[in-house]
């Protein structure tokens, strides 16, 4: 080997391969920061998902408990209604019972109604 003469290798110096691998070695590290980059950018952006999924889902719960406590709230209303409802039935019934009775007891018979 000579003293100072460059290496040829395929027509290449090993100044000229040296410099190949410099720039080939400062991509890598260009496209290495690049992917560190993005992967920053891609672990915000799930992190900002995951936060907007969770406040939604919160917010979902919310509106079913608003909406439970409504539908509850209207249940109790039309139980009532249908618990006075019966009761007004019952108290027709026991009216009925009892203008029957009182006629019955006047001496009006079964054909008796009510005087008006």
């Amino acid at each position: 080997m000579g003293g100072g003469t460059p290496i040829l290798l395929g027509g290449s110096t090993q100044s000229e391969l040296q410099a190949q691998l410099e720039r080939a070695a400062l991509e890598n590290e260009r496209m290495l920061a690049k992917a560190a980059d993005e992967q920053l950018r891609l672990q915000s952006e799930l992190e900002r998902k995951d936060k907007e999924m969770t406040l939604l889902l919160e917010q979902q719960a919310q509106q079913q408990e608003i909406d439970l406590s409504k539908a509850q709230k209207a249940l109790g209303v039309e139980l009532r209604s249908m618990e006075e409802q019966q009761k007004e039935d019952e108290l027709k019934v026991d009216f009925a019972a009892l203008e029957k009775a009182l006629a019955s007891g006047m001496g009006f018979g079964q054909a008796a109604t009510r005087p008006e």
